[in-house]
């Protein structure tokens, strides 16, 4: 029999110039990572859309208001041997709303050619190299790296 896979949304939020806002998430032992740099989110509630999720999650840790989402992908993710679905989503940083660390012991933007050494979940280095790719192709203004 399988069981039911729990559901995490996560947010990438991105400056024009291709820098990531990171959260460092606590050094707790208890929790999943900890002391891991990572893109905020969370778990989603029940009966909650994995869109909604990451609209919560997002202003919950940042207290920043995310209005327009972009789907980048589903995958399992693993952390320590739980295994869970991972949804991502992305959005543009408008510039104007402050950002603060409500969860955590940290939220930083990180420029990409910094980013692997704050990540050490691989797969997150993949899909910030997917977001800033198309946000060169869709983005008037965008300069990566500037």
């Amino acid at each position: 029999m399988s069981r039911v896979l729990d559901s995490i949304s996560a947010v990438f939020l991105i400056k024009k110039g291709g820098a990531l806002l990171l959260q460092l998430r606590d050094n707790n032992p208890a929790i999943h990572r900890p002391g891991y740099w990572v893109v905020p989110g969370g778990h989603c509630k029940p009966g909650e859309s994995n869109l909604e999720c990451a609209r919560r999650e997002f202003l919950e840790e940042t207290l920043y208001n995310c209005n327009h989402l972009h789907y980048i992908d589903t995958i399992v993710d693993n952390a320590d041997g739980y295994q869970y679905w991972l949804h991502m989503y992305w959005e543009l940083y408008d510039e104007k709303q402050q950002i603060k660390c409500m969860e955590g012991q940290e939220l930083i933007f990180v420029n990409r050619a910094d980013g692997v050494a704050y990540l050490k979940i691989d797969f997150l280095l993949t899909y910030w190299d997917r977001v800033i790719k198309l946000l060169e192709k869709e983005t008037i203004g965008f300069i990566p790296g500037g």
